[in-house]
């Protein structure tokens, strides 16, 4: 195949496709690195699924248990238990169809690939994207598993910060969590002995167990798509754009994940 600066990736990625290429070593290593990118999530999502079923059964018990204990209806200690089991459920839920829809991107990835394709564009020229555009070009029209210096550089600046925001984001994630249980412990505590702490005090840990609590979701999605993106950096984000597109929230995993399932 010869290369012409006319054609964009995007145009070659679906012709390529289209022919059902099988002997271009650069597009199976893009899709070998796109499956492992999904992999990753059903590994990190389902380790989280797993934490949430966990903590499913053990509020459901705690409800069980302050509803023989005591006969004064809905009490904070109930109240609190039902609502974070609730909770615990309507992530759990979420969680476990994006884990199943990646589980069929995993066993069938070139139809979630062929959608991923719609979402390059064309760039802007003398961009960064751009130069990024035409050594991908370059590397499908050769053919080769060898990546060119200029892919390879810009998966290396991009792990050069998203290794350690994997890391951070999971550290954060496990403080944030600890922090949400003690302010949690503490007003459950002070409910059951019948301490009632001045209001703006109360106001204040209510607000910083819900705020903690958001914390963590938000924690939870950072540490899915940072670890995706540092494990399979080639297929990253909108897969194919590399460092391109640099900004990436955790909270586009499950709406980018949704769509492109939806494609497949």
């Amino acid at each position: 195949m010869v290369f012409s600066p006319n054609n964009s990736l995007q145009s070659l990625l679906n012709s390529l496709m289209k022919s059902g290429a099988t002997s271009n070593l650069a597009l199976i290593r893009l899709l070998d690195d796109y499956r492992e990118y999904h992999v990753m999530l059903v590994v990190v999502g389902g380790f989280f699924l797993l934490i949430l079923l966990v903590l499913i059964l053990v509020f459901r018990r705690k409800v069980k248990e302050s509803s023989r204990q005591e006969n004064r209806g809905w009490t904070f200690q109930r109240k609190m238990y039902f609502s974070f089991g609730v909770l615990s459920v309507v992530v759990g839920l979420l969680l476990a169809v994006i884990v199943a829809a990646n589980v069929g991107t995993v066993l069938r990835p070139r139809p979630g690939f062929v959608g991923t394709i719609e979402m390059l564009g064309t760039p802007s020229a003398g961009t960064q994207r751009a130069k990024l555009d035409e050594a991908f070009t370059r590397w499908l029209h050769s053919g080769r598993a060898t990546m060119p210096p200029a892919i390879r550089a810009a998966i290396d600046d991009r792990l050069a910060w998203q290794r350690p925001k994997a890391i951070i984001s999971s550290i954060l994630l496990a403080l944030c969590a600890v922090l949400s249980s003690c302010i949690w412990r503490t007003l459950l505590r002070r409910s059951l002995v019948g301490r009632a702490a001045p209001m703006e005090k109360s106001r204040a840990l209510r607000l910083g167990g819900v705020t903690s609590v958001a914390l963590c979701l938000v924690l939870m999605l950072m540490v899915m798509g940072n670890t995706q993106g540092a494990i399979a950096p080639l297929c990253d984000d909108t897969r194919l754009r590399v460092a391109v597109f640099p900004v990436y929230t955790g909270v586009r995993v499950i709406f980018t994940t949704v769509k492109i399932t939806s494609w497949a």
